[in-house]
C-alpha cells in the first residue's frame, strides 16, 4: 500500500468448493492499523450465508447458491464436508473463524489447532512467527501424539545459512521465537531441512512432514534416544567390569549414531563420508612427504579448505556443504598432520583407529579435541576392575551433578533472569557465573 498508494487492495475469503470468493473488503491504512495481527477477510457477499459452528469462535460453514454439489465420485469426502441447511447446500470449510459485527475473521485451519498442556495452540501462528526470523525461509510445525493426546510440537524449518552447531542454532531459533509467542508455544524440537516437501498445489505438504516425523530416526529422539544410550552404556559397563575391550562396541555405536544424526539430510551424510575419505588420503600423503615443509603446508591448507569454503559460502547464504561437527573434525585432522610433521606420528593410523577418532560420538561436535595418540592409548590401556569402578563412579557423579545443574538450577536461574530489572542485571549476571563455577568445580 505504501509502494503503490493508488492501488486498491482487497482482502477476500472463500474456498474452491464455494466458488472461491464469498467475502471481500477493501483494505485501508486505518484498517491495517486497527487490526495489525489479523486482518478481517471481509463482509459476506449477497446470496451466501456464513455461520460459525461455536459460541464465539468455531468452524466456518458456508451455505447458499455458491456452494458446489460435491466432489466428483468421492462419497466419503462429500459426506464429511457437504450437507444441507434449510434446504440449501452447505459446506464445512475446516477453517476456524469468528465475527466482529459484520466482519469475518479467519483464524486458521481446524487441522492446525491443537491443545497442549491445557493451552489451545494455532500451529500456523507458530509458523508465521518463526518466519519473522530473517534466517528462516520456510517453517511448518506439527504435533507429536502419544496415547491419542498431543505430547509435544516440532517445527521443521528451512534455514538460510549453513548449520554447523545444530544445538546452538536450535537455541537461537527458540530464543528469537520467544520474543513473539508465549513459552508454551515454543516447539520442543526444531528440525532443519534443505527443502520443504510440497503438495500438488505448491503448498507445504504437512502430511508428508507428519509421516517423516513418525518415521525419522525415532531412535535418536526424546526418551528413545536416552534409552538407547543407556542400553549401550550398560553393555559397556558390564564389559569393562569383566575387563573386556569396548573398542569395537564404541566404534559401531559411534558410526551408528552419526548415521542417525545425518540420515535426515543425505547431503550432510555424503559430505561427512567424503571428508573422512579425503582426510585419510591427506594423512597418508603427509606421512609420505613429511620431510617437505611446503608439501606439509599444502596438506594443512587442504585439510582446512572445506571448513573455509563453508564459512565463505555462508556469507552468500549457500548451504549444503557443511555438516554438524565439521569444525571439530577439521581441527582433529590438522592436529594429526601437524604431529606427523613433528615426528610424533611415524606411520598412518589404521583405518579403524582413524574413523573411530574422527567420528567418536561424544566428541563429534563438541570438545575435547583430543590428541589421536592419547585417544588410541586410552582405548588400548588395560584397567583393573577397581580402577574402572572408581572412574565410573566419578563419571556418574559428574553426570548427575550436570543434570541437576542443567535441569534444576539453570532452569530456576533462567526464569528469574528473564524478569529482572535492568539495574539489577549486572549483579545477578555475576552471581549466576559464580554459582555456575562452583557447581562445575
Amino acid at each position: 500500500m505504501e509502494r503503490f498508494p493508488k492501488a486498491e487492495v482487497v482482502n477476500t475469503y472463500g474456498p474452491t468448493e464455494s466458488t472461491v470468493m464469498v467475502t471481500w473488503m477493501p483494505l485501508t491504512k486505518e484498517l491495517v492499523e486497527r487490526y495489525p495481527d489479523n486482518l478481517p477477510v471481509g463482509v459476506v457477499k449477497p446470496g451466501t450465508t456464513v455461520l460459525i459452528d461455536g459460541e464465539n469462535s468455531g468452524e466456518i460453514i458456508i451455505y447458499g447458491n455458491t456452494v458446489a454439489k460435491g466432489y466428483y465420485e468421492n462419497p466419503e469426502m462429500n459426506q464429511k464436508h457437504f450437507f444441507e441447511v434449510d434446504g440449501e447446500r452447505a459446506y464445512r470449510t475446516g477453517d476456524v473463524g469468528h465475527f466482529e459485527g459484520e466482519l469475518l475473521f479467519c483464524e486458521g485451519r481446524i487441522d492446525f489447532q491443537i491443545k497442549l498442556h491445557g493451552h489451545r495452540i494455532e500451529l500456523e501462528d507458530i509458523d508465521n512467527n518463526l518466519l519473522k526470523n530473517p534466517k528462516i525461509r520456510q517453517a511448518a510445525t506439527v504435533p507429536s501424539f502419544a496415547d491419542g493426546k498431543v505430547k509435544s510440537i516440532t517445527s521443521f524449518v528451512v534455514y538460510n545459512e549453513p548449520i554447523e552447531k545444530r544445538f546452538e542454532t536450535v537455541k537461537l531459533v527458540k530464543k528469537e521465537l520467544a520474543h513473539h509467542v508465549p513459552e508454551y508455544m515454543i516447539p520442543k524440537k526444531v528440525v532443519f531441512l534443505d527443502e520443504m516437501p510440497l503438495n500438488n498445489n505448491g503448498k507445504i505438504d504437512k502430511k508428508t512432514i507428519k509421516r517423516s516425523l513418525c518415521s525419522r530416526c525415532i531412535i535418536f529422539e526424546g526418551l528413545s534416544f536416552f534409552m538407547t544410550l543407556g542400553f549401550i552404556l550398560i553393555i559397556a559397563f558390564i564389559m569393562n567390569v569383566f575387563q573386556k575391550s569396548t573398542y569395537y562396541l564404541s566404534l559401531v555405536f559411534s558410526t551408528l549414531m552419526v548415521y542417525l544424526v545425518f540420515a535426515e539430510n543425505p547431503m550432510h551424510l555424503v559430505s561427512i563420508i567424503g571428508y573422512v575419505l579425503v582426510g585419510s588420503i591427506l594423512m597418508h600423503l603427509s606421512v609420505k612427504f613429511k620431510e617437505h615443509k611446503k608439501a606439509m603446508i599444502l596438506m594443512i591448507f587442504l585439510a582446512g579448505l572445506p571448513l573455509v569454503l563453508v564459512k565463505v559460502l555462508a556469507v552468500f547464504k549457500i548451504s549444503g556443504l557443511g555438516f554438524l561437527g565439521i569444525s571439530y573434525m577439521t581441527f582433529k585432522l590438522i592436529q594429526i598432520i601437524i604431529e606427523i610433521y613433528d615426528g610424533l606420528i611415524e606411520k598412518p593410523m589404521g583405518p579403524l583407529d582413524y574413523v573411530h577418532f574422527l567420528l567418536f560420538f561424544p566428541a563429534l561436535s563438541s570438545g575435547p579435541i583430543d590428541r589421536s595418540r592419547r585417544f588410541i592409548e586410552d582405548w588400548k590401556k588395560q584397567r583393573t576392575k577397581d580402577e574402572y569402578l572408581d572412574l565410573a563412579g566419578t563419571g556418574l557423579f559428574r553426570l548427575v551433578l550436570g543434570l541437576f545443574y542443567k535441569l534444576v538450577i539453570s532452569g530456576m536461574v533462567f526464569q528469574q533472569m528473564t524478569s529482572i530489572r535492568y539495574k539489577d542485571f549486572f549483579f545477578l549476571r555475576y552471581l549466576y557465573v559464580f554459582i555456575h563455577r562452583i557447581l562445575i568445580l
